[in-house]
């Protein structure tokens, strides 16, 4: 019995070895073989995509020190896209707030010659003024954390809309206002521009 299970454990001791030198004489298959076979693994990453991440993060926050905002970059006369009015924007002291009114319309007067009135105004008492001069920015406080002015309110006298939302600074002439009405969830988003002319 002993000398039957000394065969049996050279027998299985020489089928391991055997695997063993088989295994060792078998080709490695390189990183561009198995990219080119379409195996993926961390390994074959190329390193150009990792340079290039990092660049453009390096970018990015390059452009945000660069432009270093400041609370007053706000005050100046804005057009907001698909308004056909311009207003400016000012510093309110007393109330240590940026608000802003109507300074230019593309078509300020009536057929009847009279300055348009701000006929959609949700408060009755303002119905009856002009359009030119109105008072649609209001509240808008910076916050040094987030280089944006928030808590605002923006009045539309085309459609008698008011509203609430921020502002962000993309570069010294664009500015961008994201806001809701009321309880919409519904976010609004314009791109302002600075009129230098």
């Amino acid at each position: 019995m002993n000398h039957s299970h000394t065969i049996r454990h050279l027998s299985l001791f020489s089928f391991i070895t055997l695997l063993m030198i088989n295994l060792a004489c078998q080709p490695t298959q390189s990183l561009s073989e198995a990219s080119d076979n379409g195996s993926a693994s961390a390994s074959t990453i190329p390193t150009n995509t990792a340079n290039s991440n990092l660049s453009s993060n390096n970018d990015a926050i390059a452009t945000n020190q660069a432009l270093q905002v400041q609370p007053d970059d706000i005050i100046g006369i804005w057009k907001p896209q698909n308004m056909d009015l311009r207003f400016e924007i000012f510093k309110n002291k007393d109330l240590d707030e940026y608000q802003g009114k109507v300074v230019w319309l593309k078509k300020p007067n009536g057929k009847d010659g009279k300055p348009i009135l701000d006929r959609l105004n949700p408060q009755k008492k303002l119905r009856q003024k002009p359009v030119m001069g109105a008072m649609v920015i209001q509240g808008f406080e910076f916050n040094s954390l987030d280089d944006i002015w928030e808590e605002g309110l923006l009045y539309d006298p085309a459609t008698g809309q008011t509203f609430k939302g921020t502002l962000k600074m993309l570069d010294k002439d664009t500015m961008k206002f994201i806001g809701f009405e009321g309880f919409s969830l519904t976010e609004t988003e314009t791109t302002w521009k600075r009129v230098t002319e």
